[in-house]
C-alpha cells in the first residue's frame, strides 16, 4: 500500500513536468541543493546465500539524495535511505531499514543515456514484522552494517526527470546466531526515477558578454556592427531550438534590439554572436561618460517547453565627443555637413566663389580657397588644448580616448587643433557638395578636397603637379587646416609638402570621407545648438578676390616664364604658343587669351587655335563669334570629333527653340555644361 501511494505521487509529478506547456522563466541560482539529485525506486529483491531456502523473494523502496560535482560531473556522492520486506517461508517476514552513504561514477554514453557503476555502506536496523521472541522472552530484533555494489542504465525524459534500471548486490550483517543466519547476501534488482534538481538551473546561459566601450558619435555604426560579444552555451543534455536573444539599454535605446543568433544549438554546443544595438537619440546628450545596465534576454524551447533566461551586464558609454585612433574613418562620423550653422556658413562663401572669374579655374578649388579664407576672416585659429590627448599622442596609441569637436563646436570656440580644424574644413567643404577625405600621415591630421580636373587638365594648367594627390582617377588637393589665417596657397603647399614626405616613406593614409560613412555614417548632432556671427559677403569677397589674385599671379607668373622660354626653344612654335593663350584663359585673361589665339590664325589657321578662340567667344557671351571659329574648324578639318559634336548640338537644340527664345547658337552654348579645349602636344 506505501508503495503504491509512492509510485503515484512520482507518477504525478513526472507526467506534470513532462507535459506542462506554460513558459518557465529561471532564476540565475547557484546553491548546493540546487545540485542534488531525488531518486524513488522499487522492485525485487533475491536471497541467495547463506539461507536462500528460508527467504522467499522481497520487495525494497529505496530513496536515494544524490550529489554530482560540477567540477568532476562523472563523480557522484550519494546518501541512501531504503526499507526492505523479506516473507520467510513460515508465515512471518522481516524488514529492514537502512541508511548509508557512497559514491559512483558517471559514464556517459550520449547526453540522455548514461552508464552507472557505484558503491554504498551504512547502517541498518532489522526486525521480525509478527511476533517473534529470542530465548529471554523480548522481541527478535537487531541492527548492524550493510554493503551494497551495483550497477544501473538510466534515461533522461527531460531536463528534470529521468528514469532508470539497476541491478546490486547487498550484504547484510545481521548476526541471528540462534538460526545460523550471519548475514544475507541478495541480489537487487529494480526500476525507479529521479529528480534531477540541477534541471532546474539554467543550462542554456549566456555568458562570457563583453561590451566594448560605446561612442555615441558612432550610434548608428551600431546598428549593424560589433557593440561586444557573447556566448550562449547549451549545457543541457537536450538540443534547444527556437532561440531569440534581444539586448536592451533602457536609458538610451527605446526598444530592444533583436540580435542574430543561431536558431538552434545541439546539447553541450557553444555559439559566440555579435551584439548590435539601436540607440535613440538620447545617446547624444552624452557630455560625460557613464555606466549603464544592459539587459540580454533570451528565449528559447526546451524539450517542448519555451523558457526564458535574462541576465544583466554594465556598459560604458562615452562622452559624445570621445574617439579613438586606430582608424582615421571613424572621424568621418563628426562631419556633419546638413548642420544648419555649417550650411550658413559655408553656402555664402561657395556662392562668391562661383561668381567671380575666372570661371575656368576649377570651381571646387575656387570654394574650397573661398571657405578658407571665410575660416581666416572669421578668426578660426588653432590652439592645442593641454587638458586633453594631443593627436600626435593619440594617434599612436588605440587605448587613448580623445575629444574630438564637432564643426559647430569648433565655429563657437573658434579655435581647435588639427583634427578638429580638418574636421571643420571637411564639412564646410561637403555641405556645399566637394567631396573630401582625411591625409593621415605620422602625428598628423589634415583635410584634401576632390577637383574636377584629372592628370591631363593639371599638366596643362599647374606648373608643380607634385601639389596634387591623384585618386579615383581625379586630382585630390591637400591643404595644412592649423594654417587658417594664412594664405590658401601656403596652406596647400605645406599640406603637400607632408602628403609627399609621408607617402614617399610609406606611411601616408588617404581616407576618403564618402568612403568611411559607408561604415560610420554622419551623426546627427544638430542637438548641439550654437548662435554664431557670420562674416559678411563684402568681407568674404574682398578677402577672396584678394587671395585669387595672389594665387593667379603666383601660378602665371612661373609659367608664363617657362613657357616662354620653351617657345624660343620649340620647333613646333604654335603648338606651345596655343598652350600659353590656354593658360591665360584658364585664369580669366581673356583678352589676353583671344590676341594670341588671333595670332595663331593669321598665322596657319591652327585647329587647337580656332576651337580654343570659340571657347574664349563662348565665355565671354558672343555666340556667334563662337559659332563661326567652329565652323572654319569644321572647314578646315571635317569629322573633328569636338566640332561635330557641338554643331550636332546646335541642330538639336534649333529644333526645341520656341519664339521668343534667345537666339540659336546663345540657346545652344547655355546647355554646355563643360567647355572641350584643344590641347596639342608640343
Amino acid at each position: 500500500m506505501k508503495k503504491n501511494i509512492l509510485f503515484s505521487i512520482l507518477l504525478m509529478f513526472t507526467v506534470n513536468l513532462l507535459f506542462t506547456d506554460q513558459e518557465v522563466t529561471l532564476k540565475n541560482q547557484e546553491s548546493f541543493l540546487s545540485l542534488l539529485d531525488l531518486s524513488l525506486g522499487s522492485g525485487i529483491e533475491f536471497p541467495v546465500e547463506p539461507v536462500w531456502d528460508l527467504l522467499d523473494p522481497g520487495i525494497p523502496v529505496a530513496i536515494k539524495a544524490g550529489l554530482p560535482l560540477p567540477s568532476l560531473p562523472w563523480l557522484l556522492f550519494h546518501a541512501d535511505f531504503s526499507y526492505t520486506y523479506l516473507p520467510l517461508i513460515t508465515e512471518t517476514s522481516i524488514s529492514f531499514l537502512s541508511l548509508g552513504a557512497g559514491s559512483g561514477i558517471n559514464i556517459e554514453i550520449n547526453p540522455r543515456w548514461v552508464f552507472l557503476l557505484y558503491g554504498t555502506a551504512g547502517g541498518y536496523y532489522g526486525f521480525f514484522n509478527e511476533s517473534a521472541h529470542n530465548a529471554e522472552g523480548g522481541p527478535r530484533q537487531g541492527g548492524s552494517f550493510y554493503f551494497l555494489a551495483g550497477f544501473g542504465l538510466e534515461f533522461y525524459l527531460t531536463p528534470i526527470f529521468s528514469m532508470g534500471l539497476q541491478i546490486s548486490s547487498v550484504n547484510y550483517y545481521f548476526g541471528l546466531h540462534e538460526t545460523g543466519m550471519d548475514f544475507i547476501h541478495v541480489i537487487r534488482g529494480g526500476i525507479g526515477g529521479t529528480i534531477h534538481i540541477d534541471g532546474f538551473r539554467w543550462k542554456v546561459t549566456i555568458d562570457s558578454v563583453q561590451f566594448s566601450d560605446i561612442f555615441p558619435a558612432h550610434y548608428k555604426y551600431y546598428e549593424s556592427n560589433s557593440a561586444g560579444t557573447c556566448v550562449i552555451r547549451n549545457k543541457e543534455r537536450f538540443p534547444v531550438s527556437d532561440i531569440s536573444v534581444t539586448v536592451f539599454v533602457p536609458q538610451y535605446m527605446d526598444r530592444p534590439t533583436k540580435i542574430s543568433v543561431p536558431p538552434f544549438l545541439k546539447a553541450g554546443q557553444d555559439r559566440e554572436v555579435t551584439i548590435t544595438l539601436l540607440f535613440s537619440d538620447k545617446v547624444r546628450d552624452l557630455t560625460e561618460s557613464n555606466k549603464v545596465t544592459a539587459e540580454i534576454e533570451m528565449e528559447y524551447t526546451l524539450n517542448g517547453r519555451k523558457r526564458n533566461y535574462k541576465t544583466f551586464t554594465p556598459v560604458r558609454l562615452l562622452n559624445r565627443n570621445a574617439i579613438t585612433w586606430d582608424n582615421a574613418g571613424k572621424a568621418a562620423a563628426f562631419v556633419t555637413a546638413i548642420d544648419s550653422n555649417i550650411l550658413q556658413f559655408a553656402k555664402p562663401a561657395a556662392g562668391t566663389a562661383k561668381q567671380m572669374e575666372p570661371i575656368l579655374l576649377d570651381e571646387n578649388l575656387r570654394i574650397a580657397m573661398a571657405v578658407f579664407n571665410t575660416l581666416s576672416l572669421y578668426g578660426i585659429h588653432y590652439v592645442s588644448d593641454p587638458n586633453k590627448p594631443l593627436y600626435k599622442d593619440a594617434s599612436k596609441n588605440a587605448d587613448i580616448i580623445d575629444f574630438l569637436q564637432f564643426p559647430v563646436q569648433t565655429l563657437t570656440f573658434k579655435a581647435g587643433d588639427c583634427d578638429d580644424l580638418t574636421i571643420l574644413y571637411c564639412t564646410l567643404l561637403e555641405s556645399v557638395g566637394i567631396e573630401t577625405a582625411f591625409i593621415r600621415v605620422p602625428g598628423h591630421i589634415l583635410p584634401a578636397f576632390r577637383t574636377k580636373m584629372d592628370a591631363g587638365e593639371i599638366d596643362a594648367f599647374f606648373y608643380n603637379t607634385h601639389d596634387f594627390i591623384m585618386a579615383d582617377n581625379s586630382a585630390w588637393i591637400p591643404v595644412e587646416a592649423t594654417l587658417i589665417g594664412d594664405s590658401f596657397r601656403e596652406a596647400w603647399e605645406t599640406g603637400a609638402g607632408k602628403w609627399q614626405d609621408s607617402y614617399n616613406k610609406g606611411k601616408a593614409e588617404f581616407h576618403p570621407v564618402h568612403n568611411s560613412w559607408k561604415t560610420y555614417e554622419a551623426a546627427d548632432f544638430s542637438v548641439i545648438h550654437s548662435s554664431l556671427e557670420f562674416v559678411s559677403d563684402r568681407d568674404v569677397k574682398e578677402k577672396y578676390a584678394d587671395e585669387l589674385k595672389d594665387f593667379i599671379q603666383d601660378q602665371l607668373s612661373t609659367q608664363i616664364a617657362e613657357i616662354k622660354n620653351r617657345i624660343e626653344k620649340s620647333e613646333n612654335k604654335s603648338n606651345t604658343i596655343n598652350l600659353l593663350g590656354m593658360l591665360y584663359a584658364k585664369y580669366g585673361f581673356y583678352n589676353e587669351a583671344e590676341s594670341i589665339f588671333l595670332q595663331l590664325i593669321e598665322k596657319e589657321e591652327s585647329l587647337a587655335a580656332l576651337i580654343n578662340l570659340g571657347n574664349v567667344y563662348f565665355i565671354k557671351g558672343r555666340y556667334e563669334k563662337a559659332l563661326e571659329q567652329y565652323k572654319k574648324a569644321e572647314t578646315l578639318h571635317p569629322g573633328n570629333e569636338i566640332i561635330t559634336r557641338v554643331l550636332e548640338n546646335i541642330n538639336d537644340w534649333n529644333n526645341e527653340k520656341q519664339p521668343g527664345d534667345d537666339s540659336v547658337v546663345e540657346y545652344a552654348f547655355k546647355k554646355i555644361k563643360k567647355l572641350e579645349w584643344l590641347y596639342e602636344k608640343e
